[in-house]
Order: C-alpha cells, then structure tokens, then sequence
C-alpha cells in the first residue's frame, strides 16, 4: 500500500528545511473496530514509538472500559515518561485500494491529539515500512508475521 505524505502548515519557517512553511509527515488512513464500532483515524508511521497509541477518546467511543487494563509506559522525546492502557482491537488500514486488518494490544493515553501513533507494537511488527523523502510517500507492505486480512480492491 503506497500513501502519500500529508503536508501539515507551521507556524513559523523550519531553518533546518530552508525557511519552509509546511512538513510532509507519513500520516495513512487507520483505524480501530471494537465491538462493531469503528474509529477512524489517521495515523503517523512512527518506527521510534514503541507501541501503537490511540487517544484516550478512541476507547470511549469504541465502549472499552479500561479500569482494569494493564498498563505500558514509554520515554517520549525529552525523556518524558508517559504511561497509558492497553487493549485489544481489530486495527483497520486502507489507501482506498487495498485493505488490511489485525488484531491488535493498543494504548489509549489521554492527551488531545489528532492522530494516532503507529509504533512497533501492533504495527511495525506486522509491516515493513519504506518512507521515500523525495517522492514524499510511505510503502506499507505485510510481512511474514501479519495473520490479519489483506483484501485488493
């Protein structure tokens, strides 16, 4: 599955990309099925996150209840530690040609955001992932460890 790169304005010019006004980002279409809900959101390939992260919202309107879920933590950049709970869903990716589906031990966190994380865990370890800067595209390819749906449109 190949997505382009979304651009997404700053607020003030990036020096270190010659006064540019916009980042590209691998952000793909994603998404989480619990219960027969489904929450659709986008996702940023991060292969620097440990897990697959959604926010705290997402279990809401999926009816989990994560009172008693376990719960992970991992050190963000800055050395921030955050911690949040795990459950499991059906994880749902598609470019609008092909389709995959898995099941998938996902954290919930409680930060306003307007992605998801699409870390190791739950993601990565399923994919191989090539981002192609000057093309601006992310390649998301099963691998040999994914046991979930790929459906051709």
């Amino acid at each position: 599955m190949i997505f382009p790169y979304v651009v997404r304005p700053v607020t003030r010019p990036i020096p270190s990309m010659k006064g540019a006004k916009v980042r590209h980002l691998p952000i793909v279409s994603a998404g989480a099925i619990h219960a027969g809900v489904t929450y659709p959101i986008d996702g940023l390939v991060d292969s620097a996150a440990s897990d697959v992260i959604f926010p705290l919202l997402a279990a809401r309107r999926l009816g989990i209840d994560l009172t008693k879920a376990p719960v992970g933590e991992s050190r963000q950049a800055g050395g921030v530690w955050l911690r949040y709970r795990y459950a499991s869903v059906r994880m749902h990716l598609s470019n609008g040609r092909e389709t995959c589906q898995w099941d998938a031990i996902v954290g919930f966190l409680d930060v306003p955001t307007k992605h998801a994380l699409l870390g190791q865990a739950g993601f990565l370890q399923f994919f191989d992932a090539f981002l192609y800067g000057a093309r601006r595209e992310v390649e998301i390819i099963p691998n040999a460890a994914f046991a979930g749906a790929h459906t051709i449109h």
